[in-house]
């Protein structure tokens, strides 16, 4: 049985992103409520447990580390066409020092 919050924490972890239960919790919420809201609105084309871990939530992980790199003093990200929340938002439940805007 796949164990999405595990595969989810040794992803981050391969990641070399430190994150607290809390953001933990925050980012499984998410990938439940994408994959239920998906069902209605067709906010993506990815469905699976797996594919959403790897394709939307680590995806969008992969990203903490070069907001660092481009701008070490960033306090503002825009993610423009930002279909079903991604990046944006599992990016401001990893970084919450940043103000995020979605459009």
């Amino acid at each position: 049985m796949f164990d999405f919050r595990t595969e989810l924490q040794a992803g981050l972890e391969k990641l070399k992103l430190t994150v607290d239960e809390i953001q933990l919790d925050r980012l499984c919420r998410f990938a439940e409520l994408l994959g239920k809201w998906n069902k209605v609105y067709n906010l993506t084309a990815i469905t699976s447990d797996a594919d959403i871990l790897t394709h939307h939530l680590l995806d969008s992980a992969s990203l903490v580390p070069y907001v660092r790199e481009i701008h070490s003093n960033a306090v503002r990200v825009l993610d423009v066409g930002s279909g079903g929340g991604l990046p944006s938002i599992p990016l401001a439940i990893l970084r919450p020092d940043l103000q995020i805007t979605v459009r």
